[in-house]
This record gives C-alpha cells, sequence and structure tokens, in this order.
C-alpha cells in the first residue's frame, strides 16, 4: 500500500469520523442534527455580525450578518427543506459523475450516492418530512462517508 500524504489522512478521517455520527445516531438523529447545524450556522452569523460592529467598525455589515443570523434560526425548516435539496443535487450529481468514471472502486459508493441522492429528493419535495426515512437516509450517507475515508485511506 502506498503512502497517503497528510492532506488525504486528514480528510479520511474527518469523513469516517462524521460517517461514524451519522451512521451511529440513532432514531432522531436527522432532527436532532438538523436543529443543531442551523442554530450553530445562526449563531455564527450572529457572533460575526457583534465581530463586525464591536472590533471592525463595519455597522451595516454587522447588521446584515445579524438579520440573516436571526432569520436563519426562525426559518430553520425552509432553510432545512433548501439544504435537503441541495444535499440531494449534490448527491445525484456526485453519483453519476462517480458512475461515469468507471473506477471500479468507486462503483458501490457512486451507486449508493445517486440512489442516496434521488431519495433526498424525493424528500425534499415531499409535503411532510418523514424523519424516520430521513434517519435511514443520513445512516446511507454516513456509511458512503465511511466508505469514501477507507477508499482514501486504501488510495485506491
Amino acid at each position: 500500500m502506498t503512502k497517503t500524504n497528510n492532506k488525504n489522512f486528514w480528510t479520511a478521517v474527518v469523513l469516517i469520523a462524521f460517517g461514524l455520527a451519522l451512521a451511529l445516531g440513532g432514531i432522531g438523529a436527522a432532527r436532532n442534527i438538523a436543529n443543531i447545524l442551523i442554530t450553530v450556522i445562526g449563531v455564527v452569523l450572529i457572533a460575526y455580525g457583534i465581530v463586525s460592529i464591536l472590533s471592525l467598525g463595519l455597522m451595516l455589515v454587522g447588521i446584515i450578518e445579524i438579520v440573516i443570523g436571526v432569520i436563519i434560526i426562525i426559518f430553520s425548516w425552509t432553510i432545512l427543506w433548501i439544504a435537503l435539496l441541495i444535499l440531494g443535487i449534490a448527491l445525484v450529481v456526485y453519483g453519476l459523475r462517480g458512475l461515469a468514471s468507471n473506477k471500479k472502486a468507486y462503483f458501490l459508493s457512486s451507486l449508493l450516492q445517486l440512489v442516496a441522492g434521488i431519495l433526498v429528493l424525493l424528500v425534499s419535495f415531499g409535503n411532510h418530512f418523514a424523519w424516520e426515512f430521513v434517519n435511514v437516509l443520513y445512516i446511507i450517507a454516513g456509511i458512503l462517508m465511511i466508505v469514501d475515508g477507507v477508499l482514501i485511506l486504501a488510495n485506491k
């Protein structure tokens, strides 16, 4: 096995760690992870806004960042729908790209990405979120991340 470079090693470790977190998240992981991520993004934007105003003297930029952070927290479900839509499109694109590359090592991962992307798109266009179904998608995404991390470590 050839030696992986430092950047690839840490990319693989992060993929495997996030993959394990998603795959082992259990029931309710999808809703909890979505709520946490959306809230963190909103809080970070609010913090950037405060820093922009107090430290950098950028009043207008700071106010815009704070308002966007508050909007993200308040309208989190709309933002979640957009995030699911973007995730679904990205998974479909990466799945198709991987299948078109004809690399045998990535065939299963690419096929799973394509299927998961289609399922995510179906959920995002549904009238109601079926969180049990979204949990399954999180588990699939976690497994895909673990597989990709292992493949990076194996240098395939």
